[in-house]
């Protein structure tokens, strides 16, 4: 989970979307960190279809909209640390929260426009507990388009992996700086209330490791039941890696590797994999993607 410094008005320009992404810095109110988070963007593809006025690009999850404009995400973002424990609420609209909530299920989500609701609490340097709703730790990209290299998520993190959680995480840091382990119990796999269907739990363990200062590498794995498909197991692995060559080239890989056991009306288990690569070039200091 970030929230940090955000970023002022940042264009953008992948294949044929222009995107102009606007995040202020949160400002103290009687305690309390506030930011807001706008999002917006213009294609043009040659790949569209569909019906004048509602073309989309077929395989885009979060930018499939074509030749109109779409306000993507507007977010207004809550925090509050007091002692030892740490308040944050996210509130969001747009055609984002729609494809979280998966289009088969969003007008009957409950928390569709709740993004984020967490209360960590860190008795230690070591050891935090965050209870509530957070997008996934699944994955070398992240739901925002600030904090990715690209604007458009790739087809790994749009249909491979789940999008948010809603549940209890556990860190501890092993070697401090070094590597950290986090241990997940959360609602199903795929976070939505109003979609599950089975009262079984996913569980999740995580390690994030940076052996160096220019290499992060993390992995994570999760696990559930779902009564719906078949015999219901669902396995799930992601590791990712990011190397930092120097201060304005970088490198990422990420792989990520599911099963489904059984699935209703498929005799076999289903299996799915997907590799993305990355490389990001600071061309002037101008601007810098990622997290601020």
């Amino acid at each position: 989970m970030r929230f940090g410094k955000f970023r002022k008005i940042v264009p953008m320009l992948v294949g044929f979307a222009p995107l102009m992404a606007l995040a202020e810095t949160p400002a103290p109110l009687a305690g309390w960190e506030l930011g807001a988070y706008f999002d917006s963007y213009f294609q043009s593809s040659p790949q569209a279809h569909g019906a004048p006025g509602a073309q989309i690009v077929e395989g885009r999850l979060f930018d499939k909209r074509t030749n109109q404009t779409a306000v993507n995400m507007v977010e207004l973002s809550a925090r509050r640390k007091a002692g030892l424990t740490t308040f944050r609420i996210d509130a969001a609209f747009g055609d984002m929260v729609d494809a979280m909530a998966h289009s088969t299920t969003a007008s009957t989500e409950p928390t569709r426009n709740i993004t984020q609701a967490t209360i960590t609490h860190a008795p230690t340097d070591r050891l935090t507990f965050t209870v509530g709703k957070f997008y996934t730790p699944i994955g070398f990209e992240t739901t925002k388009a600030k904090d990715n290299w690209q604007y458009s998520r790739s087809f790994t993190f749009n249909y491979a992996i789940p999008l948010w959680h809603q549940g209890l995480s556990v860190a501890y840091a092993i070697m401090p700086s070094k590597l950290t382990g986090t241990v997940y119990v959360v609602n199903n796999m795929t976070g939505q209330l109003s979609g599950e269907s089975s009262t079984e739990p996913a569980y999740g363990l995580a390690f994030n490791a940076t052996p160096m200062e220019e290499l992060a590498v993390n992995y994570v794995y999760m696990t559930s039941y779902d009564a719906v498909v078949g015999e219901g197991k669902r396995d799930l692995h992601d590791i990712n890696a990011i190397y930092n060559i120097n201060s304005q080239y970088a490198v990422a890989v990420d792989y990520t590797m599911g099963t489904q056991v059984k699935p209703t009306g498929i005799a076999n288990d289903t299996k799915w994999n997907g590799l993305a690569l990355y490389f990001k070039a600071q061309f002037t200091p101008l601007y810098m993607s990622g997290p601020a």
